[in-house]
């Protein structure tokens, strides 16, 4: 009896090992494919606010690149492209905070 205890037992540990193999496979890998996106958006996200970048006040002739923040008569610009012309002149900028009551 202790012999076909023993068999028995040490084939239930070898399907267990088996169907824990196969289980984990079907969680580990969709959830590794999740974590590998994850990590590729996350070195997107980064990559992104490196762009932003206030460059102070709005200077004539200067070009600013797209994500670089401007203040120009009183109010933040964000540059949504590379772009040298006036905040508030065209598409290339985005107001991004409006000046107070008194431009301040």
């Amino acid at each position: 009896m202790d012999d076909a205890r023993t068999v028995t037992v040490g084939f239930l540990k070898r399907a267990m090992t088996v169907l824990g193999v196969r289980m984990g496979e079907k969680v580990t890998t969709p959830m590794n494919e999740r974590i590998a996106a994850l990590e590729a958006r996350m070195t997107e996200v980064e990559a992104r606010a490196a762009s932003l970048r206030y460059c102070g006040v709005w200077e004539e002739g200067s070009a600013y690149a797209q994500g670089n923040f401007v203040t120009h008569s009183g109010s933040v610009w964000h540059a949504n492209t590379t772009t040298t012309s006036r905040p508030g002149t065209d598409a290339t900028w985005t107001l991004a905070v409006k000046h107070g009551r008194d431009l301040r």
